[in-house]
């Protein structure tokens, strides 16, 4: 089938700070603001049926006349290349040789497949609007119908059977009124979905077609190499017309020929994009506190892969955007994670900022969402060194100002286009567009760092020119070396490691910010300083005179165990200063990140215990205590002193130290029993039990037990099933945090 072949040349302005790609259009047309009019416009636009009035407009308001309307039929039945062999006749005496869509007209009127028979006066009126009758008639011969299957009635037999095969089913338009190019681009649309006469939707006419298929990316690679294929997750497909930023992330059905993507029809009306939280196992919350169930085999794509929620979901760090598929019963089926740098739009305002320098940086369209370090944000927000990336999918443009400043320790394969260095102890990967500011370092040099939000390098600058926003925990010291795990927004468990500055104080717990020095060391510098106030208003969004930032980031830590990331529905809805161990601020002044002193209970490890004491004898030390603490997912023991002495045989929950030697903080739950099945109810995602007029919320990794069996549950419904009557336990009182740890079948 021959197609008409449109290119579209398209410029990007590739600074030094900006990575270069080849970038399809962001949006076809500039002047269409209705989504199912752009849709529809970029659905011929694909075909070749239209290609705008010129300047990038559409004009969608604008009439089209029965001479258009014409050849835009014939272009959509694959039939162009005929046109010319009809332009020597003379059908209808007001279509002249010399007008242009003569050729069209004949072929329309005359040809194998003809559609129109003119005016009844030998006349056609090619320069008169079409009206919406006349539009839908046209369309309705096109899917294979005729006079005699609508009564041989016009219009009323054609515009009943055009309602009935779902064509003009969303339209309340008179029959004689003229049709907007824009009506026109809808009607079109919906006729790829409708069943000819002979049967099958018109879309076959195009070539085999696959539903619910989702665009990933419209700028990948082919196997043969070339750039601009379009990557979906039904595979990999070149295409004669690049597809639009804009279809990126949607779901819908695509028609390919040849091996090649002919057209893509967004069908999709069961997904929502959301800005995660936190995420989990087998779960995530959204920015607003509401929790989605994802089970762990759920198809995670990217712009270049395909992946499972299972194996993926560490990598989503707080502020992601991801867009979610679900079936008709309301489960996810699927899930799109934009990695915004592996598309490659990333670019780094290294210059004094004026308004928005992505804008031109990037190509962004007008309409982008700006959001920085996870928070909705403004152009005024936007400071010097800061990184960008630009999510098609979400239309967002995508801020973050982590640094590290450190010594710049080797390169490889070398310095001069190197594709990782090492930099504080540890390997990070490279962008090209880092290699320009990497080139005014030299090996040894202290340098500061600027990332993408998956932690790659894109640019380097001097420590004179930005510092460090790195915030830490020292999770090994001694023998002259350190190693540090960032609390970073961005991406969760990287280590910093090397030499450490000497230190007469053991720092391994300590909460730090850290920095590398001239001479290959890590300083480390206590988070002694923090921002105090006396009412904490987490209802609010209040720190005392502050603003909580929308994107805070909060950890939760127990002694001096490992903090736990928890998310602002984890906690009560005030908090007293004690409960704060740190508090700090971003660029605009507000509390951004905050390190807590047990508030939710989330730091401990619940399951049942069991105690053994070994008394001492004369050529011992002494007593000895050991705890062994068993959960569904297995069980890990460890000593412990007395003071965190939970009963044996009882269900509670233990923290460990950092190096898991030793357990150093213990609760023993308490109980709450003759608990039913039917006292569980899920309110917005939360499942909650209420008992004794008291609601308690239920941990999200709930354990359960079988007493019965001495076995544990999969889940609280497996145990719901098996019992009516349970017993419960919970680490607090629900007003400070609390939460049911813990359910029992006896």
């Amino acid at each position: 089938m021959k197609r008409k072949i449109i290119s579209l040349l398209l410029a990007l302005v590739l600074l030094v700070s900006v990575m270069p790609t080849a970038l399809a259009a962001e949006g076809s047309f500039t002047d269409i603001t209705d989504e199912a009019t752009a849709q529809a416009a970029e659905i011929l636009r694909q075909l070749g049926v239209v290609d705008g009035v010129g300047g990038g407009k559409f004009n969608p308001a604008g009439n089209l006349k029965r001479a258009e309307f014409c050849k835009m039929a014939i272009v959509m039945m694959g039939i162009e290349d005929l046109e010319p062999g009809y332009r020597n006749r003379t059908i209808f005496t007001d279509v002249s040789s010399k007008h242009w869509a003569r050729g069209y007209i004949n072929l329309a009127a005359s040809g194998e497949e003809k559609f129109i028979s003119g005016m009844g006066n030998g006349k056609f009126a090619p320069d008169e609007y079409i009206t919406f009758a006349q539009a839908v008639t046209i369309l309705v011969r096109l899917l294979g119908y005729s006079d005699s299957d609508t009564n041989m009635q016009w219009p009323e037999g054609y515009l009943t059977l055009a309602d009935s095969i779902g064509l003009t089913k969303e339209f309340d338009i008179a029959p004689n009124a003229a049709i907007t190019r824009a009506q026109a681009a809808r009607l079109f649309a919906k006729m790829l979905l409708c069943n000819t006469k002979s049967g099958g939707e018109y879309l076959g006419r195009f070539g085999s077609v696959t539903e619910n298929v989702i665009i990933l990316s419209n700028d990948a690679v082919a196997a043969d190499g070339s750039s601009g294929a379009v990557y979906t997750s039904a595979g990999s497909y070149k295409t004669d017309v690049p597809v639009a930023d804009s279809t990126v992330g949607k779901r819908g059905t695509i028609a390919t020929f040849d091996g090649k993507l002919v057209v893509f029809i967004p069908t999709d009306t069961s997904s929502r994009t959301f800005s995660v939280s936190l995420a989990e196992s087998g779960w995530f919350k959204t920015s607003e506190g509401s929790r989605y169930t994802v089970a762990a085999d759920t198809a995670v794509y990217t712009e270049s892969a395909r992946s499972v929620w299972n194996e993926v979901w560490l990598d989503i760090p707080s502020g992601s955007n991801i867009t979610v598929y679900f079936d008709a019963k309301g489960s996810i089926e699927a899930i799109f994670f934009a990695t915004s740098a592996a598309d490659g739009r990333v670019a780094v305002a290294m210059n004094e900022v004026k308004g928005n320098p992505f804008t031109s940086l990037l190509g962004l369209p007008n309409d982008v969402e700006i959001y920085k370090n996870g928070a909705p944000a403004t152009a005024a927000d936007i400071r010097r060194y800061d990184v960008a990336e630009y999510d098609k999918a979400a239309k967002q443009l995508r801020i973050n100002d982590t640094r590290l400043t450190g010594t710049y320790e080797n390169a490889y394969p070398g310095p001069a286009a190197p594709e990782q260095i090492k930099f504080m102890g540890r390997l990070w990967d490279v962008l090209p567009c880092a290699w320009d500011s990497l080139g005014n370092f030299e090996l040894g040099d202290t340098m500061t760092l600027l990332f993408t939000s998956d932690m790659r390098v894109v640019g380097a600058v001097t420590s004179r020119e930005a510092g460090s926003t790195a915030v830490g925990i020292v999770t090994a010291y001694g023998g002259g070396s350190v190693s540090v795990e960032l609390l970073s927004s961005l991406r969760e468990g990287i280590v910093l490691s090397g030499k450490s500055v000497k230190n007469s104080v053991n720092m391994q717990g300590e909460l730090v910010t850290v920095y590398g020095t001239p001479s290959g060391e890590l300083s480390l510098r206590n988070l002694s300083e923090s921002i105090r106030a006396d009412k904490i208003s987490i209802a609010d969004m209040t720190y005392g005179s502050l603003a909580i930032s929308p994107a805070v980031n909060v950890f939760d830590r127990v002694g001096k165990a490992m903090p736990l990331r928890v998310s602002l529905s984890d906690l009560p809805a005030t908090l007293a200063r004690a409960d704060v161990i740190y508090a700090g601020t971003d660029y605009a002044g507000r509390v951004d990140m905050l390190i807590l002193n047990d508030v939710t209970g989330n730091g401990y490890v619940y399951g049942k215990t069991t105690v053994k004491i070994t008394e001492g004898d004369d050529s011992s030390d002494g007593t000895e205590y050991s705890m062994t603490l068993a959960n569904s997912e297995g069980s890990v023991s460890s000593k412990f002193f007395p003071i965190n002495i939970i009963k044996n045989n009882s269900y509670g929950g233990i923290v460990l130290s950092l190096d898991g030697s030793r357990v150093i903080a213990g609760v023993e739950l308490s109980r709450i029993k003759n608990v039913s099945r039917s006292d569980f109810k899920t309110v917005d995602g939360q499942v909650v039990l209420t008992a004794n007029g008291i609601s308690y919320p239920v941990a999200d990794n709930v354990q359960c037990y079988n007493a019965a069996a001495g076995e544990w549950f999969d889940s609280l419904d497996d145990a719901r099933r098996f019992s009516s009557v349970l017993t419960v336990y919970y680490d607090r009182d629900p007003a400070k945090g609390g939460k049911i740890r813990v359910v029992v079948a006896e």
